[in-house]
């Protein structure tokens, strides 16, 4: 008998531990869209003609000053915070792009739009294969900002994975440049897995990487916003789904679509964003 009931009270204290643990490892809705911010800027307008890259511009008749034509470059961006370790991520392909007069919008204490321009020196850092691009933020405005907004690199996956297609899932942004005008409200979007893990070709570049597919199509905005596994609970034989989230498990990469209408969400899986923030912090 009194063995019994210490190995109740074992049990009682592992499973109160457990639920605790469990706990902690809970990301708040509130926090998972305070992490984002959308990305605008600008760069050069180029054609293509016989294979060769070509800069548009103007120029006056007469003059031989060339003004460059620009073209606005928008996205999707996240915090991810790593120890001492801030970091901006957004998807390679918009990186890339952003070449001058980047700003990060995102909410001042009351809520409104607010804008930080980001330094002209940046430096990104991409994956090998991945549609993933980080930046270490050293900057003392931005960091101080949004250091306690961002997701703690605990969240992300070490090991390439999928969410199970009975998961609902959240995508947080902007599209068509959405809840940046006046009041600052990203957008989110419920949806659930379309596959597993599948090799396809990226649509900024030819090469072959792995993606899991959505339900539901991207919107131009969403390149390089956050995908949630949002959290469930049981409520007695029934699956709930709780207001706050798991795992931060990828990265909106673009939409996948043929002549026939019919479209699905890419994803990027975020096990390649871990493995980027680890090499860059522990280097």
């Amino acid at each position: 008998m009194f063995d019994s009931k210490i190995y109740m009270i074992i049990i009682i204290a592992f499973s109160s531990y457990y639920l605790h643990s469990q706990e902690n490892k809970t990301l708040p809705m509130d926090k998972m869209t305070k992490s984002v911010v959308y990305i605008e800027g600008e760069k050069v307008k180029i054609e293509k003609m016989n294979n060769v890259e070509y800069e548009i511009g103007i120029r006056s008749l007469g003059k031989k000053e060339f003004q460059p034509l620009t073209e606005r470059i928008t996205g999707t961006g996240f915090f991810v915070r790593n120890g001492d370790y801030l970091f901006l991520v957004t998807a390679q392909h918009v990186a890339k792009n952003l070449m001058s007069n980047v700003k990060l919008i995102a909410a001042d204490s009351s809520g409104n739009s607010t804008s930080y321009l980001l330094d002209k020196n940046t430096i990104w850092i991409y994956s090998e294969n991945a549609d993933i691009a980080i930046t270490h933020i050293v900057n003392p405005l931005i960091k101080n900002t949004f250091n306690d907004s961002a997701i703690d690199f605990s969240f992300l996956p070490t090991s390439e994975t999928s969410p199970v297609p009975e998961l609902s899932l959240i995508v947080v942004g902007f599209p068509l440049g959405l809840g940046v005008q006046n009041k600052f409200s990203p957008l989110r979007r419920e949806t659930n897995a379309a596959s597993g893990l599948i090799d396809l070709k990226r649509f900024d570049i030819d090469k072959i990487t792995t993606f899991f597919l959505l339900q539901d199509p991207s919107i131009g905005g969403y390149s390089g916003a956050p995908v949630f596994v949002l959290k469930t609970y049981k409520f007695g034989n029934t699956l709930m789904n709780s207001v706050d989230v798991d795992m931060c498990i990828g990265i909106i990469h673009g939409t996948y679509s043929d002549n026939t209408g019919g479209k699905l969400g890419l994803v990027t899986p975020t096990d390649k964003l871990y493995k980027l923030i680890y090499s860059y912090s522990n280097k």
